[in-house]
């Protein structure tokens, strides 16, 4: 072998030599005759050429050179694994080879690969390849064919938490994730942890690389107490996702080292805006304000709407450590107990938070508008801002609508309802371009002092949530334009149409529900969500629609945001918890000066995809805490022997019984066969009827049925309820048809 070789391609040579056999990394070091400092990048090298798909690791952590003969061998694919509650997998992939393909992994098949890990999948014999889906002659059916996982391409997950348990020769921890069904052996203890780790505690666990089907193994580097300690189940959580929940001490004292009066240096060339009327409106639990409000009439007619963005790029400089730990955390994340800023609370909640009676430093863009609300003008610059009031949406939910005051001043009154106004227009136009409006209802989970759930509410205010988020959308849009046109680089918001196996799947998921409609692009899908807005099956339909669409992420490149039918967008409106946000006020703050954009392309790529990742762990985050509070909520319940009868939405069917979800809770639960009133009901998929014996008609999807509590299995996260006919008539729960609620969340993702 020649030294002038790179140490990749003389790895690569040894490795494709007629007379190599498989080994470990060290032996290939041994074998290669590499030297003490060659030795150390093997490894990392190893596992770069393993992603690249040029190598594979095989059975025993031995590595081998991969499959080049695709004559010899079926075709590979790269994809996604979802592991469901039962077990079985589903691989969906994508790019150039895979796009809308999925395969079918059988119950115990998966290996050593876990839900959310991207895989290298192939398709079993076509001869003993099977449909795993199920044909019905109202609906299309569709094969998917059962494939084989060869290799692990990169893992979606670097630690676990669950239970550490012992048996009689090893340390093991069982998941806590009720899609990981694999135990982790424990290879060690890190430095810090208890020398005498306590069985039953939790831990979290950094996993090692391990080969294909091999036992998972890793490293347990935290021990967070007790199942039942007060936090530790919301803890667990967050150490799942590896979500930060501390500052470096750097970070506390830089950020000690701004303050709340600005001096003449920090006004100087900003646009003062302290005597308009600018107001904040925000949740009445909101922990940060990072945007305001303002509208004026134009001399010439229409308005001149201001909407105010805290300006964070002031306080936190590329670089500094405070930028390092914004970066980190990637996001702000909303659990069900507690909040975790993106950037310390002083800047979160004093320096840049925009409060009423304050100076504030902001970023505004002014957006003019004639009487038909048409976009005439847009200008944006730094400013200096003094909002007037703190307003929560149920109070101009009141006002806007019930024209209550409900202790909102009178100067306020008029202003507030030409807002409304000029929103309601701005929505009705962004829905005749095709915009869907899919936003699904959203519940508060209060807990008492020790963390547990003691009620459940659903939220309001629909009115006053669609004013701000109008006002917010068009201040992106806006900014986005700018961007584009300046042709720098910098990061967007981005929604990918939907694949065409996921257009087929839409079609498929309607027709379980009776609805008869293939869409085919975004007006198809708008016109099904306005035929069924005001009908029981309303609220099903849109689940059915929007599990089959893409998440939006963030990205580099400037392409059309298919849910919100904008062709430039980007998250510009709120930099206290986004950091993509951050980023969009630099590049606009350099362009002001005269300057180009602050990052390369190959910086905002990568930029990017670290905020589109944070943000998914945050949002599954913030999900799973919500649903363990409320999977908990039931357990007190059913202890207590309270089980009911609730108000239950059927959503849909399986073999083995119905899918509902509890009205006021949104609590999904599952109705076995045998606790329905006939055990033999099914789910007619032609009408969307739940039919039993000699054809009686039991109910059908999107009725509300009263339901009963029967089980509650904390580990699943799960629910096990009965049909309460008895019941009902005792208590006067009838069936009815339920009209969903359509107030949507607060959507800070969109």
């Amino acid at each position: 072998m020649k030294r002038t070789q790179s140490l990749r391609d003389r790895l690569l040579e040894f490795i494709r030599s007629p007379g190599y056999r498989p080994v470990k990394d060290h032996q290939l070091a041994e074998e290669m005759g590499l030297m003490s400092h060659e030795r150390s990048a093997v490894r990392s090298l190893l596992r770069n050429l393993s992603h690249e798909g040029i190598i594979r690791k095989i059975k025993g952590n031995r590595w081998s050179a991969s499959t080049a003969s695709a004559d010899k061998s079926p075709v590979s694919h790269v994809g996604q694994l979802f592991v469901s509650p039962q077990g079985h997998g589903m691989v969906r992939c994508t790019g150039a080879n895979g796009d809308g393909i999925e395969f079918f992994i059988p119950p115990g098949k998966t290996g050593g690969a876990l839900h959310g890990d991207t895989v290298e999948v192939v398709e079993k014999d076509a001869r003993s390849t099977r449909s795993h889906t199920a044909r019905d002659k109202s609906t299309p059916s569709r094969i998917k064919p059962e494939g084989r996982i060869d290799r692990i391409v990169s893992r979606s997950k670097t630690q676990l938490v669950g239970k550490l348990m012992r048996s009689s020769v090893y340390w093991y921890v069982i998941p806590d994730h009720p899609r990981i069904s694999q135990n982790v052996k424990i290879s060690g203890f890190a430095q810090g942890v208890p020398k005498k780790p306590v069985i039953g505690h939790k831990a979290v666990v950094r996993l090692e690389e391990n080969a294909w089907n091999e036992m998972l193994t890793g490293e347990v580097i935290e021990m967070l107490g007790a199942p039942d300690d007060p936090g530790v189940d919301v803890l667990s959580i967050l150490r799942e996702h590896d979500i930060a929940t501390t500052f470096s001490e750097n970070t506390e004292k830089e950020v000690r080292s701004h303050h709340t009066s600005f001096t003449e240096t920090d006004i100087k060339g900003r646009l003062d805006l302290r005597d308009e009327m600018i107001i904040t409106i925000d949740p009445a639990d909101a922990r940060d304000h990072d945007d305001a409000v303002s509208l004026r009439p134009r001399p010439e007619g229409g308005w001149i709407l201001g909407i105010h963005i805290a300006d964070v790029s002031w306080f936190v400089k590329p670089g500094s450590a405070v930028d390092r730990d914004a970066f980190r955390h990637g996001n702000s994340v909303y659990m069900v107990d507690r909040f975790i800023p993106m950037l310390p609370p002083y800047l979160t909640s004093e320096v840049c938070s925009l409060k009423a009676g304050r100076d504030r430093l902001a970023y505004s863009v002014f957006l003019q508008y004639d009487e038909n609300a048409q976009l005439l003008q847009v200008e944006m610059g730094a400013s200096i801002i003094h909002p007037r009031i703190l307003l929560d949406y149920e109070k101009v939910q009141s006002l806007i609508v019930h024209a209550k005051a409900d202790g909102i001043p009178p100067e306020y009154h008029e202003v507030l309802r030409n807002m409304h106004h000029l929103a309601d227009r701005l929505r009705r136009r962004r829905m005749a371009h095709g915009a869907l409006d899919l936003a699904m209802p959203e519940v508060y989970c209060h807990l008492d002092d020790s963390g547990q759930p003691v009620s459940i509410t659903r939220r309001s205010a629909p009115e006053a949530y669609h004013l701000i988020e109008e006002f917010m959308l068009a201040a992106n849009v806006a900014v986005a334009e700018r961007l584009q046109e300046s042709r720098v680089p910098a990061v967007y918001r981005i929604h990918d149409d939907p694949s065409d196996d996921q257009w087929a799947q839409m079609a498929i998921d309607l027709g379980q529900l009776g609805v008869a409609e293939s869409p085919t692009d975004r007006h198809d899908i708008q016109r099904i969500i306005r035929a069924y807005a005001d009908q029981p099956l309303g609220y099903p339909v849109s689940i059915a629609l929007l599990r089959n669409m893409k998440r939006a992420i963030y990205s580099a490149e400037c392409s059309p945001h298919f849910g919100l039918a904008f062709d430039r967008y980007t998250h510009f409106t709120s930099p206290i918890r986004r950091y993509s946000d951050l980023l969009v006020h630099r590049t606009l703050r350099n362009m002001d000066q005269g300057h180009g954009g602050v990052y390369s392309k190959r910086e905002c790529d990568e930029m990017a995809t670290h905020c589109s990742r944070r943000e998914r762990e945050a949002s599954e985050a913030e999900e799973e805490s919500l649903i363990v509070k409320r999977i908990q909520y039931y357990q007190r319940l059913l202890e207590k022997g309270d089980i009911g009868p609730w108000a239950a939405l059927i959503t849909g069917s399986t073999t083995r019984g119905l899918l509902v979800e509890i009205v006021d809770t949104l609590q999904r639960g599952f109705i076995p066969t045998f606790a329905l009133p006939d055990p033999s009901i099914k789910l007619d998929r032609t009408t969307g009827y739940v039919v039993g014996r000699k054809g009686r008609k039991f109910a059908r999807i999107g009725d509300v049925v009263p339901v009963e509590l029967m089980r509650v299995d904390p580990a699943r996260r799960s629910v096990e309820l009965r049909w309460s006919e008895n019941q009902s008539r005792k208590k006067g729960l009838a069936k009815t048809k339920h009209k969903p609620d359509k107030q949507p969340r607060r959507q800070r993702n969109r």
